[in-house]
């Protein structure tokens, strides 16, 4: 099963950047696709490519929604992964994008996508 990772955008930003994600699928393609949020440089540890915990108050907020967001789209790339492999389909770049920009940013669904609810019908017949 493929990690989801995420690095800076503008890693030599002078005050924070976009974090992205990004995975290489079984295709060998690689998807990179935008987390939404920016980070502090200063709250990013570069050797784990995640925010790093704090002492401060302030920074822990940030840290914590940051950590949230990520999870999530750990979680839904892990769940996209699992019922397409369920399925016996191929989970690539486009049919990712769809997938997430509905999750994370409201779009509507294509008639040819896939879902979790879809898939697992599929393999449950």
């Amino acid at each position: 099963m493929k990690i989801m990772n995420f690095k800076l955008k503008t890693p030599k930003s002078k005050d924070s950047s976009l974090i992205l994600s990004y995975v290489t699928l079984s295709n060998g393609n690689r998807f990179v696709y935008s987390t939404g949020e920016k980070i502090p440089l200063r709250l990013w540890d570069t050797n784990s490519q995640l925010p790093k915990k704090t002492k401060s108050q302030n920074d822990q907020v940030i840290v914590n929604r940051v950590n949230l967001k990520l999870d999530r789209l750990r979680s839904a790339y892990l769940e996209l992964d699992h019922s397409y492999k369920s399925a016996n389909k191929l989970l690539n770049k486009e049919i990712l994008k769809q997938e997430f920009d509905i999750l994370f940013k409201g779009a509507k669904r294509k008639k040819y996508l896939m879902t979790s609810i879809v898939v697992l019908q599929i393999f449950l017949s």
